[in-house]
């Protein structure tokens, strides 16, 4: 299927890359066989055959440095650093990114100009180089709202509001991740909108808002269910769990924690009781019940994972 595919996208990218075009081809000019594939490509790498997904990749690289399809290079770029950000790869993921931007941008490519900076900023960040990230998000967002990109303007809004968060700009992140939200949901990432108000929640809970915080919280975890979403709910249990502790509720926390570790429990990870196992064993020692708290630690991932024990996610 995949070889029979790409003979196709050969013939069809030869084409697309020929010198009677009048214009620069743009991302949204590849042939159909080539979007399919780059779309199965991501299936793939997103799900327990990553490697050939990235194979998958790496013979649209060859197609087209063969018949010098620079679109092509480009989007095949983008994506690749788009899901090796997304794989916590961010060190892999920055090289084809930082090639694939300013390219983009002299092509006049602002599709994947958008994509690219997107995900080169989450990479950036997570190499420590936040004050990058941030500029770099300055620059590219008019761009994203000037072709109606809702979807990437959103994430480079959360983007940059969750900066601002980590560096105490609490205000400015708080109306960042506000106008993270309705961009996210008319994009339709329901995982992209329920992390920007999850956002909200922490920003309200910085300012010592809780009552605010609570609701948000409260309301980030009704959304993950109506969206199906049982990892987003789980964390927002958890930190409903730690804001009752901040307000002095032990047995409130306790109740939101062991919700929170049946959720995860279900999701049948067990790397990921360990963090609401820890806190329900805190909130148990803050209720006096010490030996309960023993036997939920012991119970729960083993000693090997123990040392991750955390208050918070």
């Amino acid at each position: 299927m995949i070889p029979r595919l790409l003979a196709i996208l050969v013939i069809l990218g030869s084409t697309a890359a020929g010198p009677s075009r009048a214009a620069t081809p743009r991302a949204r000019d590849l042939p159909a066989p080539a979007r399919s594939a780059l779309a199965r490509a991501g299936t793939l790498v997103n799900g327990p055959e990553a490697v050939r997904g990235y194979a998958l990749l790496d013979s649209l690289d060859r197609a087209a440095h063969a018949h010098a399809d620079t679109t092509l290079l480009l989007a095949t770029a983008v994506s690749r650093g788009g899901h090796l950000t997304w794989a916590g790869r961010a060190r892999e993921a920055a090289p084809p990114l930082q090639w694939a931007l300013p390219l983009a941008e002299a092509r006049g490519d602002s599709t994947l100009q958008v994509r690219a900076a997107m995900w080169l900023g989450y990479a950036l960040v997570a190499l420590g180089r936040s004050s990058a990230a941030e500029s770099l998000y300055v620059r590219q967002l008019p761009v994203a709202a000037a072709i109606g990109d809702t979807l990437h303007e959103g994430f480079m809004h959360k983007g940059l509001a969750y900066i601002r968060l980590l560096d105490g700009r609490t205000r400015e992140a708080l109306a960042g991740f506000g106008r993270a939200e309705p961009l996210l949901r008319a994009g339709r990432n329901s995982f992209g909108e329920i992390d920007a108000i999850t956002g909200q929640g922490r920003a309200w809970e910085q300012l010592g808002e809780l009552d605010r915080a609570r609701a948000t919280y409260e309301r980030v975890a009704r959304l993950a269910r109506e969206n199906k979403r049982p990892q987003n709910e789980a964390d927002a249990l958890n930190n409903l769990g730690n804001l009752e502790f901040v307000r002095g509720d032990p047995a409130a926390g306790l109740r939101a924690f062991r919700a929170t570790r049946a959720l995860r429990q279900r999701l049948g990870n067990a790397y990921d009781i360990v963090l609401p196992a820890c806190n329900e064993a805190r909130a148990l020692a803050e209720l006096g019940r010490v030996t309960e708290a023993g036997a939920t630690l012991e119970s729960s991932a083993g000693s090997r994972a123990l040392p991750r024990c955390s208050g918070t996610c």
